[in-house]
This record gives structure tokens, sequence and C-alpha cells, in this order.
């Protein structure tokens, strides 16, 4: 895991449908592109309670292949922001 927050069990593997996916909520947030990830964890989570924001600290590189419907990954820049080029949204 990468961020300092502790990251609830992937609920993938569950029978009922995942609440976070629920079109109530959010699911991508481009807005948050270029601003500060810790910001953009708040209001990720702050949009939508049923998902974690997960930062990805510079240098890790993109995670494929491990799709959770409570995750969404952040992605950030050397400067500390959002990256351009990987809008957060749920599962990845």
């Amino acid at each position: 895991m990468s961020s300092a927050d502790p990251y609830p069990p992937c609920n993938t593997g569950d029978p009922r449908p995942c609440r976070s996916l629920d079109p109530r909520y959010k699911q991508a947030w481009p807005e948050v592109v270029g601003k500060p990830v810790q910001l953009a964890k708040a209001i990720i989570e702050k949009d939508n309670p049923f998902v974690t924001a997960d930062i990805v600290k510079p240098g890790t590189g993109v995670i494929i292949g491990d799709y959770c419907c409570n995750r969404v990954r952040v992605y950030e820049d050397k400067q500390g922001n959002v990256v351009a080029h990987h809008v957060p949204r749920i599962g990845n």
C-alpha cells in the first residue's frame, strides 16, 4: 500500500453490489488533476464515502490488473500534485 492511511479490504469478492458504484456517488474526479494530492484525497472521500483514496508516490509507476471497487488511486507527481495523465477513478 502506498498511502499512510489504512486501506480497507477490497470488496471485489463480495456477492453484494459494491456501494461505491451507486450512481448517486461520483466515480471519477477529473477536476482534481493538478491539485495537491491530500486535497484530492479529501475531495474524493467526501464525494463518495464508500471509497478510500490511495496515494501512489512518484516513481511507483502505474499499477494495473488490480481492480477494486472501493479504491481510488491518486497518482502523485514530484510537486505533490495529482498527475495530469491519470484521472482518479474508482477501481484503478
